[in-house]
């Protein structure tokens, strides 16, 4: 008798494993002969990617269900899709989107989206003007697109990706994937500071809301052209994103508007390679940055300078704390065209728009060597003790410090 059963019971399963792989064998060809629509639970999709608190919603153009290989043998594909704001204006529209869901939930009718990889979108990190940051998004095949306008700060667009309630649309969602897109950095007067290329970035949290962040991109600006590499971590439950930032050939006076208004930064016309750690708030503010930086060939153009400073090569240790109001130059170290330089100094920077009338604070250890007379006047500002400058560089000649 318990053998009759158990054959029978065998049978059932025998019977529901195959009926299981032929469906799923049927199913796999009615997409591979596709693409299919899937129109009628698109109104389900655009419900489960849009915000939860009506902050924005999406419109899909289309959904498509097809065949993309047999690692992603069943693949969503939205076309057209609209970001909205609340008050109904487009945001931007994403040519494509590859969607993918937690398929747990599909028998509940519920759609909980568990990646999301967007190609090609054009994009702008608009720099407001109190040096926070927002993405604006330009639209595909549209000549001179300016920002849209409200851009969308960074704290909006990582809500819905560091929720982890769940009962959030994007309580399930693990991966974001950007790929091959332009971006643009720009500030609010749409002044370009660069133009970043072949963009790619992946944002990945973990069943403990972990998130990490990788890219890389080549950024272009003016006459030159950089690599950069990045990797961020950061937590639901804190408030700061930590993260370092790898790079090379970058030049310091071109792009140091995205960052300062300081003139001294500005008039560092040297190549610069090496890393930099930071970390930040999800607004986009910069709490802190410390900087491992080698330089080549370049030179200083200061108008506190009689005339530029050549430099052949150097070595930066440095930190920068409250907004960039506040460094620790840990190591300097520089060749400068046969001059050589240590230093290291402490140094306060104030706001030139509510203290027009501050100065930075200063306090260094300089030391040079191997100076020839002739270059003193080149080496020593001209604010800098300027009775004692007059007189050492008009009556000392044919010499050389060491």
């Amino acid at each position: 008798m318990r053998s009759k059963i158990f054959r029978f019971l065998l049978g059932v399963m025998l019977m529901l494993v195959v009926s299981a792989l032929l469906a799923f064998n049927a199913l796999l060809l009615w997409v591979a002969t596709g693409p299919r629509s899937l129109a009628a639970v698109t109104p389900y999709i655009e419900s489960a990617l849009s915000s939860s608190d009506g902050s924005y919603n999406v419109k899909i153009g289309e959904t498509r269900l097809i065949w993309d290989g047999w690692k992603h043998p069943v693949d969503i594909r939205l076309s057209s899709v609209a970001v909205l704001t609340k008050d109904g204006n487009i945001f931007t529209i994403f040519p494509e989107i590859a969607l993918g869901v937690d398929i747990l939930y599909l028998p509940l009718g519920k759609i909980m989206p568990t990646s999301l990889t967007i190609t090609a979108p054009l994009m702008d990190l608009v720099q407001n003007d109190d040096r926070s940051f927002g993405f604006g998004f330009k639209q595909q095949n549209v000549e001179n697109s300016e920002v849209s306008a409200p851009t969308v700060p960074f704290s909006v667009l990582l809500t819905s990706f560091l929720t982890q309630s769940d009962e959030g649309n994007f309580s399930h969602l693990r991966k974001i994937a950007i790929h091959d897109a332009g971006l643009r950095v720009v500030n609010s007067k749409q002044v370009m500071f660069f133009d970043a290329r072949d963009l790619n970035l992946e944002m990945l949290r973990n069943k403990h809301g972990e998130i990490t962040v990788n890219s890389s991109s080549s950024i272009h600006y003016k006459d030159f052209s950089s690599s950069i590499y990045t990797r961020f971590f950061f937590k639901p439950s804190q408030p700061t994103i930590v993260g370092e930032v790898e790079f090379s050939e970058l030049m310091p006076d071109i792009l140091a508007g995205l960052f300062s208004d300081n003139v001294d930064i500005k008039s560092f016309a040297v190549p610069i390679n090496g890393k930099i750690n930071l970390s930040l708030n999800i607004q986009g503010d910069i709490l802190y940055m410390g900087a491992d930086i080698y330089g080549g060939k370049g030179s200083i153009n200061s108008s506190r300078l009689s005339a530029p400073i050549p430099i052949e090569s150097l070595h930066v240790k440095s930190s920068f704390t409250d907004n960039f109001r506040t460094l620790k130059l840990e190591l300097l170290s520089a060749n400068l065209d046969g001059v050589k330089l240590a230093a290291n100094a402490n140094a306060k920077f104030f706001d030139t728009k509510s203290e027009p009338d501050a100065s930075p604070e200063i306090v260094a250890n300089i030391s040079l060597k191997d100076v020839p007379s002739d270059k003193v006047n080149i080496l020593w500002p001209l604010t800098l003790s300027t009775l004692t400058r007059e007189w050492v560089t008009g009556s000392i000649s044919g010499g050389k410090i060491v």
